[in-house]
């Protein structure tokens, strides 16, 4: 049976995804960083050096196909080390996986390589690419060293470009906001009407992941849910899985102007207050997918689990 090795397999996408692969009936073999573990999972290996390939050769030994998630999100660490891990570790991770005799190597970048220019426009897989963060850099040296290599795997290299992924134990922004919620703290998103975001369930990506370690089709794509939301959707799906009534204030454009501005809670109004949908028609034609479940549903999940997760409110 061919097997499927995933690294940062630890991490919010890539634990679930283990479990989803095994309940398609794949096998699985998880790469983690020195000193981690991993429930259900004995049989792991763990990366020691991700800028060697020979270490990632050894790890991928065995393996058919490679899905890469390992990296270090947004910008939480120094440029040096995001460049470190998000671009050379994933291209020694390629050519460990080439060495290794990987067939398919499927890297999970960021729709963040777009920039975040708010606008009406719908960003597409052939819209150009404007990185505004060390974050979004990376990913993008990482795609063009990797898209290099693409001939070197008998079944092709693929990358995914996903927005913001939410799910069970969600981080970042979705996470503030449910402790928003749970606080009873005013949100002055209830004018947000028109301001649609596309996400991803993190459910959909595992599937759509899976979609592309099957497929040989080669390329970067955008990947996203079926439908976008507004701000005010998204709090709504948040209040109801919290168990809370959302309090949603109304505010003119330019107090959304002044909010931006402010510490702390500037930069989250400022992402917040402006469109930014993502067209992944051709992902789901090349790779005959379906996102099956939609925000309302996967939103409500996401903040029910943080309801429940001990200190998670603090």
């Amino acid at each position: 049976m061919p097997v499927i090795s995933v690294t940062g397999a630890n991490g919010f996408i890539g634990a679930p995804l283990l479990r989803f692969l095994v309940g398609r009936g794949e096998t699985v073999l998880p790469i983690v960083r020195p000193g981690r573990v991993l429930e259900g999972f004995p049989a792991l290996r763990h990366v020691s050096r991700i800028d060697d390939p020979a270490d990632w050769s050894r790890c991928f030994s065995g393996a058919d196909a490679v899905v890469h998630l390992l990296s270090l999100a947004h910008d939480n660490h120094s440029p040096a080390a995001i460049e470190q891990v998000n671009h050379h570790g994933a291209v020694a991770a390629a050519k460990g996986a080439i060495i290794a005799g990987v067939k398919r190597f499927v890297f999970v970048s960021t729709a963040h390589v777009y920039g975040v220019n708010w606008s009406r426009d719908v960003v597409s897989d052939d819209s150009p690419r404007n990185p505004h963060s060390a974050y979004a850099a990376s990913k993008c040296r990482a795609e063009d060293a990797l898209l290099a290599l693409v001939d070197s795997f008998p079944r092709g290299l693929v990358i995914l470009r996903p927005p913001l992924v939410y799910g069970e134990n969600p981080k970042g922004n979705i996470l503030k906001l449910v402790r928003a919620l749970h606080r009873g703290f005013p949100l002055p998103f209830a004018s947000l009407r028109n301001n649609k975001r596309s996400m991803i369930d993190l459910r959909n990506f595992h599937d759509a992941i899976h979609a592309a370690v099957r497929s040989d089709k080669s390329g970067a794509y955008v990947v996203c849910d079926a439908e976008p939301v507004s701000i005010p959707e998204m709090v709504a799906a948040l209040a109801r899985g919290a168990g809370t009534v959302p309090w949603m204030l109304p505010f003119p454009a330019a107090a959304y102007a002044a909010m931006s501005r402010l510490p702390l809670v500037g930069a989250l109004v400022g992402k917040m207050t402006g469109p930014l949908v993502y067209d992944c028609s051709r992902f789901r034609e090349d790779f005959q997918w379906t996102p099956r479940h939609v925000a309302a549903e996967g939103l409500s999940l996401a903040a029910a689990s943080v309801h429940w997760q001990s200190g998670a409110l603090n």
